[in-house]
């Protein structure tokens, strides 16, 4: 199981395409078999497993907007960065 815990701190995916999931990563990857990456669900989630132990951002809220955009990079249209918990509450 110490393997599987290990997933929680993994980059985790999530496609949807209408009522199918594709997962890959994270703690789904540690339970698939050998030579498998992506786990199909259908009907599926919208997002996966790690979410539920992650915490929703409030984009409406522009101290967010502020603290993200302060952490990330843009390259074209898109922004990317992380920001820890620690990193929330300053």
């Amino acid at each position: 199981m110490a393997g599987r815990s290990s997933g929680l701190t993994k980059p985790e995916r999530t496609i949807r395409i209408g009522r199918t999931s594709y997962v890959k990563g994270g703690l789904t990857g540690t339970a698939l078999p050998e030579g498998k990456t992506w786990w199909k669900q259908s009907p599926g989630w919208t997002s996966g497993i790690n979410s539920m132990f992650g915490d929703f951002v409030n984009a409406a809220d522009p101290s967010t907007w502020k603290a993200l955009l302060a952490r990330s990079k843009r390259s074209g249209s898109t922004y990317k960065g992380s920001m820890s918990v620690k990193d929330r509450s300053s």
